[in-house]
């Protein structure tokens, strides 16, 4: 039996209607759902141009779902802070002495619903690995990654694949390497290779805590 759409979801689409509307006349459709997924790492790629964003937003609107997003403790100005926080910004200490990872899964222990966003390439250039915070975020936090794929040749934008790490990253990245699969960015010079940089032979795999 087919599950009932929330009326509360109803009126959340109603809501943000233009925004879906203007996408889906614009060709773009949207698959999967994070709507009852409680709390997640959800990763994007390939990101190779700041229309990503828009995407990820209408996302998010299809999805109803506030996600969040990390920025340097920088920008945490009294204006620009307050327009960041109402958009999901988490302002994240990028010291020396202070751990990103730790801060994020911090974040996710003091939430009953958490979504938060990362672009592992890091830049909308190419880059040689991708960055493994995402990774131990989740294992750390004991979350899902969500995978969430652009595909600008089709017009096609969602979460493909939702998985529990399992602390063995490189069985894991190869089930993120197959997921994006066929995906396609807006300019495929910019688009990364899905890999890590190398690690010792014995950090390789990581236990959950």
């Amino acid at each position: 039996m087919q599950k009932l759409v929330p009326l509360k979801r109803w009126l959340l689409w109603i809501l943000w209607s233009p925004i879906l509307i203007t996408a889906r006349l614009l060709g773009w459709r949207a698959f999967g759902d994070l709507y009852d997924v409680p709390k997640c790492v959800a990763i994007g790629a390939p990101h190779t141009t700041n229309w990503d964003v828009v995407l990820f937003l209408w996302l998010a609107c299809y999805y109803c779902r506030r996600p969040k997003w990390m920025v340097k403790a920088q920008w945490n100005y009294p204006v620009i802070g307050t327009i960041a926080r109402w958009l999901g910004a988490i302002f994240i200490q990028r010291d020396k002495d202070l751990n990103v990872v730790d801060q994020a899964v911090a974040e996710f222990k003091k939430r009953e619903k958490f979504i938060l966003v990362i672009t592992p390439e890091g830049t909308r250039k190419r880059a040689e690995y991708w960055k493994s915070g995402f990774y131990y975020i989740a294992v750390r936090a004991q979350a899902p990654i969500a995978i969430a794929t652009l595909d600008y040749q089709n017009k096609r934008a969602g979460v493909a694949k939702i998985f529990i790490p399992t602390g063995n990253i490189e069985a894991d990245m190869q089930v993120i390497r197959e997921t994006y699969e066929g995906s396609h960015g807006k300019f495929a010079k910019n688009e990364s290779p899905i890999r890590l940089k190398p690690r010792n032979e014995g950090a390789r795999s990581i236990r959950q805590q």
